[in-house]
């Protein structure tokens, strides 16, 4: 308690630090230590939580604040937001000598948004993207994951001109050397800081082409390095696309899968056939 006298009758100011809402987890999932217990039987518990991958899961089945009056449990695949969720607790450098968890998501929402909006946002915090794949909303994470399937000059359909395989390259105004991401930094008062992440070889070779963003649901001054260094590798290293045409074959595919090209007009030689 504090006396209002101390402050001559001034209407004070009061801020307060919370950690946020009780949410589902999964019922093998200790969320102080970030630790998971044996195989998970897809039943949930209530705890605190900011694991991204929890955190958009309330928000999908919440009646309240989020979608849960479109969405039912069953309409969400919490088994890919499991798999999400582990990835996001593994324990990396924070750049100042410490660990810290790989994503944490801390944000409140205060107006009322557009739904496809707020599940860009929420997503964007963990590097993933939402695919409806008929049944289920599920989720894509850019994380490593083995090869599903390799594909030959022999799978494909070849075009009028005899190509099966037709590559392109991205832009260079596409691949930004400089980023500066902005986030909410609790050692500046839980003000908006802003962290400046650079490459210097990709300056030299390309210029700097400056990118800035929000990191929505970013309080760690790593993480938020952490998310634009991988907006200036993904345009860096990600420079080349594939199009090809595939039969029935190709209906076993979902958005993100990993798939391995040997093309043999590209390589010069026989590298794959059936």
């Amino acid at each position: 308690q504090v006396d209002a006298e101390q402050f001559g009758g001034q209407q004070m100011t009061v801020n307060y630090h919370i950690r946020g809402r009780i949410i589902q987890v999964p019922s093998n999932y200790d969320p102080e230590k970030r630790t998971y217990s044996g195989i998970w039987d897809g039943s949930l518990k209530p705890a605190y939580s900011n694991n991204p991958a929890w955190c958009l899961w309330d928000m999908l089945t919440h009646p309240r604040y989020g979608m849960g009056k479109r969405l039912v449990a069953a309409d969400v695949d919490k088994w890919a937001l499991y798999a999400i969720g582990q990835y996001c607790d593994q324990t990396v450098p924070d750049g100042f000598g410490g660990t810290e968890p790989r994503m944490t998501f801390n944000a409140y929402l205060s107006q009322q948004r557009k739904a496809w909006d707020v599940l860009s946002d929420f997503c964007s915090a963990m590097r993933c993207m939402p695919v409806w794949n008929g049944q289920t909303l599920t989720f894509v994470q850019d994380r490593p994951s083995d090869v599903v399937w390799p594909y030959t000059n022999c799978d494909v359909v070849v075009d009028d001109n005899g190509v099966g395989f037709r590559y392109s390259f991205s832009a260079l105004k596409d691949r930004h050397t400089a980023v500066e991401v902005n986030y909410t930094d609790p050692q500046n008062g839980w003000q908006t800081s802003t962290e400046l992440v650079e490459d210097p070889e990709a300056i030299l070779r390309y210029g700097r082409n400056l990118l800035k963003m929000d990191a929505f649901g970013c309080t760690s001054r790593g993480q938020a390095h952490r998310a634009g260094l991988w907006v200036i590798k993904t345009g860096l290293l990600e420079t080349q696309t594939v199009d090809f045409t595939l039969g029935s074959q190709g209906l076993r595919h979902t958005p993100g899968d990993i798939i391995e090209i040997c093309d043999n007009d590209y390589a010069g030689t026989m590298t794959g056939g059936r």
